[in-house]
């Protein structure tokens, strides 16, 4: 690496081509030729360099020592901006760079947060049918759980002597009213039809609607037998009686769920409470039992009390479910879509957005470039935002941004290294030049090792990608998720806890879509997010490990986006090319574990 960076300054030195330099100054012949070469001599000075690596300068077409990609012409070259955080580039050069440029704008955004959770019965479409009556189950319609009935359908039959006693009250109080019609006592004649009515509200407090109680009294016939309606459509999932059995007033028979709306259940973290509300739509995938198929519902209940265990909050989501495809007892993932608002004062107005490619977080500090606005060459400045959460593809700006401008969203690392080589402020750390020391909360002895016992996982995954070897990244992942789930909260001091569960949750989770990422390059994109976490987490709880920890950059990794992993030595080992360009990538950033900062 140092002795490329000794190839590039003396490239720059000599003028090589001048593709970050330009043209110079008034004072040298260059400057002082105003009239054009004749194009003889145009001809011949075309220089020839690699669109993602330009301080590769070559008098002739072929091949990129570094990447292999053909080589472009360059004809005339940038120059260098006049801010200390600026760069100008020609029209070619940008384009031969990749650079695209996307608006700051104001539109409506959410924030997206997923979840782990486990379908559940609506509890309001739950009935237990109880036995109104004592008797004796003479046939049951329904004889196993998981049939399907409708409303009203029979479920079972029940033979009681104290109904049969009740409908000859009725029939007896029946006769006597028909006996004294012509009764000229209006006291004895009253008195009959109340007893009438309260052998019939006796019948339907035993279960016998108004239908049958008529159809009694027309026909002067008893009923052997109770019909048990179903009170409503669903799924039979309890069945707690046999024929021949004997039941009590009040004893459970059948218990019916109605499977038209689920319930969703799951557990939210305290630090995710203020992005849920009731009301907000959610989405569930159950990606083993139904692939590719979503569902939508939304929050229907946020329980008030925290579990000081857990320190999480039960969160349920009510989807639709009128084909009966989430079955009560699947595991989903769910995802809630809170929708993020503009700052105080801003009227009412969506925020303003960026897209995430066009941040680079460094630490506390978020910077993007910006496009100058104006004819003429574009000039490209370097500029500190604060940006608010981050929602799907883009982030909330707070500060540093004004609508209308135009940051860059590809390119950025290669604008952000032409500024290295021009001695000006760049965008990134200098690259391992001053070892940071980590560890910036306490933790304990068992915890230290623990980590030490993370970075090693990680670095046996690091070096498998690097090898091309995707059987043993997947066992290095396994490795390391287990390695995580036993870094218990108990080793960090209760004040940093919190933090800590959080972020061993997005650990588990980039490490869980790893593992169920198809080939090396599914993989290699979610080892790219798994490393950005852990370098937060290394920058807070320290390495453990004795020696130093290496953050290394590769500008060329996915389509020149660039992306981080971690080394325990900085000789480059590039995860995300392989054996292919296994030296692509500088040392950005060396972290070394700080003394005495343990307990």
């Amino acid at each position: 690496m140092k002795r490329y960076l000794v190839v590039v300054l003396l490239v720059l030195a000599a003028g090589a081509g001048g593709f970050f330099l330009g043209r110079g100054g008034g004072g040298s012949k260059r400057g002082a030729a105003s009239a054009p070469a004749p194009a003889q001599a145009r001809k011949k000075a075309v220089k020839w360099t690699c669109s993602m690596h330009p301080w590769i300068i070559r008098d002739r077409p072929g091949k990129c020592p570094i990447c292999s990609m053909d080589l472009v012409p360059v004809r005339e070259g940038p120059s260098a901006g006049g801010g200390p955080r600026e760069l100008t580039l020609s029209e070619e050069a940008a384009r031969i760079a990749g650079i695209a440029t996307a608006p700051v704008e104001r539109r409506p955004v959410a924030r997206e947060i997923r979840f782990y959770g486990k379908v559940g019965y609506d509890e309001t479409r739950l009935k237990t049918l109880p036995a109104w009556i004592p008797g004796r189950i003479d046939e049951l319609f329904v004889d196993f759980t998981g049939k399907t009935v409708r409303k009203g359908e029979r479920l079972a039959l029940l033979y009681s002597p104290e109904l049969l006693e009740a409908q000859e009250e009725l029939l007896q109080a029946l006769r006597q009213v028909k006996e004294g019609a012509g009764e000229k006592n209006d006291f004895l004649r009253k008195s009959s039809l109340d007893t009438l009515e309260s052998a019939r509200q006796k019948l339907r407090l035993l279960g016998l609607d108004e239908a049958r109680v008529r159809e009694i009294e027309k026909t002067g016939k008893v009923k052997v037998h109770l019909e048990i309606p179903a009170p409503l459509g669903g799924v039979v999932i309890r069945k707690l009686v046999n024929e021949g059995d004997y039941v009590k007033t009040g004893s459970p028979l059948f218990t019916i769920a109605d499977l038209s709306v689920v319930w969703v259940n799951l557990e939210a973290y305290e630090t995710d409470l203020p992005w849920i509300r009731i009301g907000l739509e959610a989405r569930v995938r159950a990606e083993e039992a139904l692939p590719g198929r979503e569902f939508r519902g939304k929050v229907s209940f946020l329980d008030p009390f925290l579990d000081e265990r857990t320190r999480t909050v039960r969160v349920r989501l009510e989807f639709p479910n009128p084909r009966g495809l989430l079955k009560p007892g699947m595991f989903v993932r769910a995802r809630i879509l809170s929708p993020l608002a503009g700052p105080e004062g801003a009227g009412g107005e969506p925020p303003l957005v960026v897209p995430a490619t066009a941040v680079l977080l460094t630490g506390r500090r978020a910077l993007v470039y910006v496009k100058k606005p104006g004819e003429g060459p574009p000039v490209f400045e370097g500029r500190e935002i604060r940006v608010g959460p981050r929602a799907g593809d883009s982030y909330v700006v707070l500060s540093g941004l004004s609508e209308g401008e135009r940051v860059v969203v590809e390119g950025e690392f290669w604008i952000d290294s032409a500024l290295q080589l021009e001695a000006k402020l760049s965008m990134m750390s200098p690259g391992g030049k001053k070892p940071v020391p980590s560890g910036s909360v306490r933790v304990s002895r068992v915890f230290t090792m623990g980590m030490r016992a993370l970075l090693g996982d990680y670095f046996d995954l690091q070096a498998a990608l690097a090898r091309d070897d995707e059987a043993g990244a997947k066992g290095a992942l396994g490795k390391f998720r287990k390695a995580l789930e036993g870094m218990d909260e108990k080793e960090i001091p209760f004040k940093d806890r919190p933090a800590w569960v959080r972020r061993r949750r997005l650990l588990l989770e980039a490490a869980g879509r790893a593992e169920e990422a198809r080939g090396l390059e599914g993989l290699r994109k979610e080892f790219a997010a798994l490393s950005d976490l852990l370098v937060q987490v290394v920058r807070v709880y320290g390495s453990g490990v004795e020696g130093a920890v290496y953050r290394i950059f590769c500008p060329m990794a996915f389509g020149g986006k660039g992306a981080f992993w971690l080394q325990p030595d900085p000789d480059v080992r590039n995860p995300y090319f392989g054996p292919k360009m296994l030296e692509c990538g500088e040392v950005k950033e060396t972290f070394r574990r700080a003394r005495g900062g343990k307990r």
